[in-house]
């Protein structure tokens, strides 16, 4: 899959007062969880320490929360699941809403069917934000299990 199969991945915003003010677009690998496998147990992943406390003070009415991952839907609904135990996360994005440009998974935030003004993005790839940069936190450092 190169492209998105919509141009528009998100619903239309919710109306007034309703819609949180801002959009945060978070990748799960990396940043929220880190994933490692092995031949004993397959993939597993490992919530990032904070995880459950940070979901609750961000989630709705806070930000819109959207999972943006490079991870397939089969990989990554079953983690979310588990993750989004209070149900924090408004909306997931996997690979299949991705542009493949390069050899690369591109998140095309233009996609959300919001106002780019209003999003916020959080990835640690640069390459995964690099059609609009100006949304995104940089240097994020991907997050490998350790206790930061």
């Amino acid at each position: 899959i190169k492209e998105p199969t919509t141009d528009k991945l998100l619903p239309d915003p919710l109306p007034a007062p309703y819609q949180p003010p801002y959009t945060l677009a978070i990748e799960m690998s990396g940043i929220l969880l880190n994933p490692e496998w092995t031949s004993e147990t397959g993939w597993r992943y490992e919530k990032r320490p904070g995880l459950d406390y940070f979901l609750k003070e961000i989630g709705y009415p806070v930000y819109e929360v959207v999972i943006y991952t490079k991870e397939t839907l089969w990989t990554a609904t079953p983690v979310i699941d588990v993750m989004n135990a209070e149900h924090q996360i408004m909306y997931r994005l996997f690979r299949e809403n991705t542009r493949f440009i390069n050899g690369t998974y591109i998140k095309d935030l233009s996609r959300l069917n919001r106002d780019l003004k209003r999003i916020i993005f959080l990835d640690w790839d640069e390459a995964a934000y690099s059609l609009q940069p100006r949304n995104a936190l940089h240097h994020l450092k991907r997050w490998n299990g350790n206790d930061d």
